[in-house]
C-alpha cells in the first residue's frame, strides 16, 4: 500500500499569497501606517508555522478495505 504525504508548503504558500493579495486589496483605500502591517503580516507568518508545525506533513493511504 503506497503513501500519499502531503507537504505544508502546497498548501501554506497559496494561503499566504492569497492573505497578502487580500489584506492589500481590502485595505487599499484606508490609511493604515507601515508598523500596523508588519505586525498583521508576522502574526500570520507565526501562525502558519504553528500550523506547519501542528498539522504537516499529512499521510494519506489511498485505497479501500482490505
Amino acid at each position: 500500500m503506497d503513501i500519499l504525504t502531503i507537504e505544508s508548503w502546497y498548501i501554506l504558500l497559496p494561503a499566504f499569497i492569497l492573505f497578502l493579495l487580500a489584506l492589500f486589496v481590502g485595505t487599499r483605500k484606508k490609511n493604515y501606517h507601515a508598523i500596523q502591517y508588519f505586525t498583521v503580516i508576522t502574526l500570520a507568518i507565526y501562525l502558519l508555522a504553528v500550523i506547519h508545525l501542528v498539522f504537516f506533513p499529512i499521510e494519506v493511504y489511498p485505497g479501500g478495505h482490505e
